[in-house]
């Protein structure tokens, strides 16, 4: 039968129709490999897998097709499995060097870096400037800790590929690492000249401003890459976190919704929707995009803990207790989860429970620890001083090199009128980190009229001479 025409359809339909026969006589290797894409062009993944088997099950001799099916298991992860249909087509073609490029692709999946490479050698004997081996042999200089090897590979791989947006930010990462970050900008705004009219590359060049905490640049670089493509919601998505860290709420909201109004319908930006509402106290919207969020990813416990806040805020502690129980399901390791889950115990009278939460947070080693502020201070509020003291003691054992929780304390030294302990260590905290001390008068806001205390800030303000006699 003369499958030579352009006709994918029927060929398609003629295929399942001998999958009840099991008979493929009339298809030649071609007609595997255009039924395969076709299956993966329209995501029928299970389907191609399938044809793929039944294919080389056919031609088990041929190249095309093994090469095909090695594809697909990669994308199953089925690395050992891939391993063997490539030692087969070795067999077959002992010389072809994209054997060899299938072998490092897969090595390197299975973290046997140093095999990778001798096959990458032999794929650069046949071509010394294969791009998806330099690509290879990047990451697994980065991944070993060679920066500057990888520096170099990840360089020559982007000026052929400059709309890889991985391996652009492994490259700015591996940049970070040598502090060449400066020489990533300068490479990538040459690229970007010469396609000034490509919104992807201003939109990357953003990313690279955003990867290397240059927030304010990157945000130029989105608004330029939305101009030149009005309908492309990543770079309003970006322009709207930038102004949601900068607690810029309407504006993020405003971009926020230029990105959704354009078919983006990410979880992760729903929720952020949801808490720019939030901080701006309109508790129904924020809620409503949390349920969004929710809808576009059913295990989103960044939503799941927003509708907490505001069932906490607004005293639903049931409704609060069953939403943060349901974040702390999906991530069982996040303290702010857990903290305003052992603040909805105290509430219910569940104090010792409460407390027993709360330490073992706190022996757990957490990178979050400003988080436990959230409950000292409700302990402190609820009207247990001493105990919100020997409670943030503990804390201040574990985490002393956090100002957060430095100011904290202090705070609450003075508040139990304990000055010759709380003065030195203000003192000492000013001088290693004067910007935190805003927490302490955020919780304490009395604390600021107080001359002494007001005195030793504005002497440790960084602008003043260093000296000036210690006070």
């Amino acid at each position: 039968m003369d499958f030579s025409g352009n006709d994918i359809h029927k060929l398609v339909d003629f295929f399942e129709k001998q999958t009840l026969t099991d008979d493929y006589s009339f298809f030649d290797p071609d007609d595997f490999l255009k039924i395969i894409d076709f299956y993966l062009n329209i995501s029928k993944f299970e389907l191609a897998v399938n044809a793929s088997k039944l294919s080389v099950r056919t031609f088990p001799f041929n190249i095309d097709l093994l090469f095909k099916r090695t594809e697909l298991l990669m994308k199953e992860e089925e690395f050992d499995h891939a391993l063997d249909v490539l030692d087969k087509i070795a067999m077959i073609d002992p010389f072809n060097p994209e054997t060899h490029l299938f072998q490092a692709k897969v090595l390197y999946e299975l973290g046997d870096f140093e095999e990778s490479l001798e096959h990458l050698e032999h794929v650069f004997r046949y071509d010394s400037e294969n791009i998806e081996a330099i690509k290879i042999r990047a990451l697994i200089h980065f991944e070993v800790g060679e920066d500057t090897e990888a520096f170099d590979y990840f360089k020559a791989y982007l000026y052929y590929c400059p709309e890889d947006k991985e391996i652009l930010r492994s490259f700015t990462y591996c940049s970070m690492n040598i502090g060449r970050e400066d020489e990533v900008l300068k490479f990538y705004q040459k690229l970007v000249d010469h396609q000034p009219f490509s919104s992807q590359m201003w939109y990357n060049l953003g990313q690279i401003h955003d990867d290397i905490y240059r927030f304010e640049e990157a945000k130029t670089l989105y608004e330029v890459a939305a101009a030149l493509d009005p309908e492309n919601p990543a770079p309003y998505i970006n322009i709207g976190a930038y102004y949601f860290a900068e607690k810029n709420y309407q504006a993020a909201i405003d971009n926020y919704l230029k990105a959704f109004e354009r078919g983006a319908n990410d979880s992760y930006f729903l929720s952020q929707i949801g808490y720019s509402y939030f901080y701006l106290e309109n508790d129904e919207l924020a809620e409503a995009y949390f349920n969004k969020s929710i809808e576009a990813d059913k295990y989103n416990d960044n939503a799941f803990f927003g509708i907490a806040l505001i069932a906490h805020k607004q005293q639903q502690l049931p409704k609060a207790f069953q939403m943060v129980r349901k974040a702390m399901k999906v991530d069982s390791f996040n303290p702010r989860y857990k903290v305003l889950y052992a603040i909805i115990l105290g509430k219910m009278g569940k104090w010792k429970d409460s407390e027993d939460v709360f330490l073992k947070i706190v022996s757990s080693q957490t990178n979050e620890p400003d988080a436990f502020i959230d409950y000292l201070f409700f302990y402190y509020q609820s009207f247990h001083k001493l105990k919100a003291l020997q409670l943030t003691e503990k804390v201040f054992e574990q985490y002393q090199k956090d100002p957060d929780i430095t100011y904290f304390y202090i705070g609450l030294l003075y508040d139990n009128e304990m000055d010759d302990e709380a003065f030195p260590l203000l003192k000492k905290t000013l001088r290693e980190n004067y910007d935190e001390h805003e927490i302490m008068l955020e919780y304490f806001p009395y604390l600021n009229g107080n001359p002494a205390i007001r005195e030793i800030i504005d002497y440790y303000r960084p602008q003043m001479s260093s000296s000036q006699d210690e006070i």
